[in-house]
């Protein structure tokens, strides 16, 4: 039978992988852009749907 893949989730040392500070802001504002765009659709939504439903 074929051997299961390995996939490890540390370094050589033991440690988890790190990531670049640049990484990590770009990540982030990533995140809160997408939060913010999704919280407006919704809004925007739920007000569409009280203009034309009710």
């Amino acid at each position: 039978m074929a051997s299961d893949p390995t996939f490890s989730f540390v370094d050589e040392d033991g440690n988890p992988p790190r990531t670049s500070m640049e990484d990590h802001v770009r990540t982030y504002e990533a995140f809160i852009s997408i939060t913010k765009w999704g919280i407006g659709i919704v809004v925007l939504i739920v007000v569409l749907m009280a203009m034309f439903l009710l």
